[in-house]
This record gives C-alpha cells, sequence and structure tokens, in this order.
C-alpha cells in the first residue's frame, strides 16, 4: 500500500472453500486488499463447484488459490516426509498440539488429523512463497487450520517465526466449544471482529489479558457499485427482496408466512428468494401447498453481479434471520436505497437501527415482519426517509476504502509481533 508499507506485506489467507458464491463478500474483500497492496496467497481446503466459478474473476481466483486437497502428489509426500523424518521433535509436538484441540473428543480426532497435514502443507507452501503471516477469515476449520499451521511454522523455524490471525463474523463462533476459541485467542496476534456484537461474545469467553487483541473491523462494500438508486415509482405489487442461503437461520419460511399475512391485510405483495441451499426443497413445497406461486419467486442461486440489478427492482429487503454476524447483503440493500426489514439478532441492530435507518423486530415473529414491511409499503415516505438515513450509515462504517486500511494494519500490527 502506498505511503504505508502495506505493499512488503504478504499473507496467506487459508479458508475451507474459495472462491464461493454464497461469500461474495469474501472476495470482494481479498481483491480490495490486494488492491491496497496487501499480497495475499489463497489457500483454500475443499475445491470450488462449478457456480462458484461461473464468472471470469472468480475463474481467475481459483486459478491462483492452493488447494489443499488437491495439492501435487509428489510435493505433498516430500512436505510431509521432510517434516517428519526431518524434523521429528517439531512433527511429534505439532501432532500433540493438535490433538489437544479435540478435547478428547473421539470423533473430532480423525478430522484433526487432517487439519493437521493440511496445516504442513499451509506450512511447507508458506515457505515456497516467503510468507510468514497466516489469515483465517473465517472461525471454526479456517481457524484451526491457521492456528495449527502457525504453530507448526515457530516450530520449524523459531518460536515468532510465524504468526496468524483471524475474523469471526458471528456464527462460526458456535464451530469451536469455548475454551478452544479462547486459546485461538490466545495464541493469534490479532482477532477482528465484523461487528460490536460478534466482539462481546468472543471477550465472554477470552483472558481478559487478550482482550486487547480482540477489535472490531466491519466488512466494507465498494460504494460505486451500490450507488444510490431513484425513488421507484410505486406501480405494481410491493415487491419484497431476500437474498441469503436457504437455510433454517435464514428464516425464510417465517418471511413466508408475513407474505401471506400481508395478503390477509389487503396488501398485494410479492416476494423473490434469491440463493440456493438445504431448505430450497422444503420452501418450494410451502409455497406449492399454499398457493403462493404466482406471488413467490425461488430464483435459486444468483451471481453476485446481478445483485444490485434485483436490489433497485425492490421496495423492500428483508432479512428475517435467526442468526448471523452483519449480512452484508443488509449492508448492499441499504446503500442502493431499498428500505430494510430485518430482526433483532446479533450485529444487524448495530446496522438496522429500527424507525432510523430501517426495521428491526424480533426474530421469528412473522406477525411482526408482516407489519413491519405493511407500514414500508403503506408509507413510502417514511420508508424513503429510513433508506436516506440508511445510506448514510453505510457511508459512515462501511465504506471498503476505510474498512480494508484498517483490516491491513491489524494484520501489520499481528504480524510485527513476529520475533
Amino acid at each position: 500500500m502506498p505511503g504505508t508499507g502495506a505493499a512488503a506485506m504478504k499473507a496467506a489467507w487459508v479458508m475451507t472453500h474459495y472462491p464461493r458464491n454464497s461469500q461474495t463478500f469474501n472476495h470482494r474483500e481479498i481483491v480490495s486488499l490486494m488492491a491496497e497492496g496487501l499480497e495475499i496467497q489463497p489457500i483454500a481446503l475443499n475445491l470450488p463447484d462449478p457456480v462458484d466459478v461461473a464468472l471470469p474473476e472468480r475463474r481467475r481466483a481459483s486459478e491462483r488459490t492452493f488447494y489443499l486437497k488437491r495439492p501435487p502428489l509428489g510435493r505433498a509426500l516430500r512436505a510431509l516426509a521432510s517434516f517428519v523424518f526431518g524434523h521429528p521433535g517439531a512433527a511429534l509436538g505439532s501432532l500433540g498440539d493438535a490433538l489437544a484441540t479435540t478435547g478428547r473428543d473421539p470423533s473430532v480426532i480423525a478430522k484433526r488429523l487432517l487439519h493437521w497435514l493440511g496445516a504442513v502443507l499451509v506450512v511447507d507452501h508458506c515457505r515456497r512463497h516467503d510468507i510468514r503471516h497466516i489469515h483465517a477469515p473465517f472461525g471454526g476449520t479456517s481457524s484451526t487450520l491457521g492456528l495449527l499451521a502457525a504453530g507448526i511454522g515457530c516450530r520449524l523455524d523459531g518460536a515468532g517465526s510465524f504468526t496468524w490471525s483471524c475474523t469471526i463474523h458471528g456464527p462460526d463462533i458456535e464451530n469451536d466449544p469455548p475454551w478452544l476459541l479462547r486459546r485461538k485467542v490466545a495464541s493469534a496476534g490479532a482477532m477482528i471482529c465484523v461487528s460490536d456484537h460478534t466482539r462481546s461474545q468472543v471477550l465472554r469467553v477470552s483472558d481478559p489479558a487478550d482482550w486487547g487483541k480482540v477489535v472490531v473491523v466491519r466488512c466494507g462494500i465498494e460504494l460505486e457499485r451500490f450507488p444510490r438508486r431513484p425513488a421507484p415509482e410505486g406501480k405494481g405489487p410491493f415487491r419484497i427482496l431476500c437474498v441469503g442461503r436457504l437455510a433454517p437461520e435464514k428464516g425464510q419460511l417465517v418471511l413466508l408466512e408475513a407474505l401471506q399475512r400481508l395478503e390477509h391485510m389487503g396488501i398485494d405483495a410479492s416476494l423473490t428468494l434469491a440463493g440456493g441451499g438445504p431448505l430450497e426443497a422444503d420452501i418450494r413445497a410451502f409455497v406449492e401447498s399454499n398457493g403462493l406461486e404466482a406471488r413467490v419467486d425461488v430464483a435459486g442461486e444468483v451471481p453476485a453481479d446481478r445483485i444490485p440489478e434485483l436490489l433497485r427492482a425492490a421496495d423492500a429487503f428483508c432479512l428475517p434471520s435467526f442468526a448471523e454476524g452483519m449480512p452484508i447483503s443488509i449492508v448492499e440493500a441499504m446503500a442502493i436505497g431499498v428500505p430494510v426489514v430485518s430482526t433483532q439478532i446479533c450485529g444487524i441492530p448495530e446496522m438496522v437501527v429500527d424507525g432510523v435507518t430501517g426495521v428491526c423486530v424480533p426474530a421469528g415473529r412473522a406477525d411482526l415482519l408482516a407489519e413491519g414491511l405493511a407500514k414500508l409499503a403503506a408509507n413510502p415516505e417514511h420508508a424513503h426517509d429510513l433508506a436516506t438515513a440508511a445510506r448514510v450509515r453505510v457511508e459512515k462504517l462501511y465504506d471498503v476504502r476505510h474498512t480494508t486500511r484498517e483490516l491491513i494494519a491489524r494484520i501489520g500490527h499481528a504480524s510485527a509481533a513476529r520475533g
């Protein structure tokens, strides 16, 4: 990064999947960080699905990613043999470190052994590319790989020779038992949280001596990709858009019930559900059994470059989630100027301030969800005021130019802890 010294920084980005259509924000963040001068080597555990590399930009990203489940066989065997036979003490010690993260749970031991093998390959790849800092952009498996790889690197090259950091989004907190998350916070140079709520939950299980490493850096968006739209004309049905994985925690079935309530309230409304996932069959069955085919479009996976188009056509954006970090889909809707109705969970109320920047109701309440949507449909001026205030909040908190520089600074600080 010109003027800051970031251009000399290198980091491995260790993920379970990359690129991934349902994690567009992760790809955009990597692109923004690289544009600011941070050299990033993507490393992913799993190969992408065809939908994940449908766009040329994503294909290029996959081509420069090192996949732990598809390494050159000879190179993988050489890396493992060199570590085990060339540094038997470090190998045994790091294996012990890996098994210590299982909590003596037999069901986790086999998985952790595979993570240890993956971490050996991560370190080999980093040493080949002169990388000494590892960042895990998610909790759970991603951060476990980061923890183990940094430990292996330090056993090979000396204490403090490798550093690591992690980003926690919210639901991924639940991927680790509290004692393991506490250990990760202690080991990492920085534990970055995407919301104040997420930070509070990490602090809850961490040693107070480590609280200074637990910081908030929000996920930014490129504001130029989401310019404020003109006020909609308000003709035809009240168009509701929901963008999110079709999964139980996203609450789309509650939104469908709210849509039925809107009909009983005399409000002509339609709903587009953009996203795929394990609940798709149940959602389609609900739509069919309740005669909602004419009012509900289950659009399936939608390429990321089409989301702004869908947002511009919507009268309201609704995300009825039960569990979230701080959904970037809400930030994008607010940036474009679509009034938002969402739920009072996790980091959402930090963005969707009820009655100020949107409508925020208790999760699981189809009646209150319907009431919130009905208020927007009945009062376009109020909806416009909410959308205007929301855009201001996005510009203040989620401008990617600011969040990217803050993230680079935090990673640089974590990396500087190297001995």
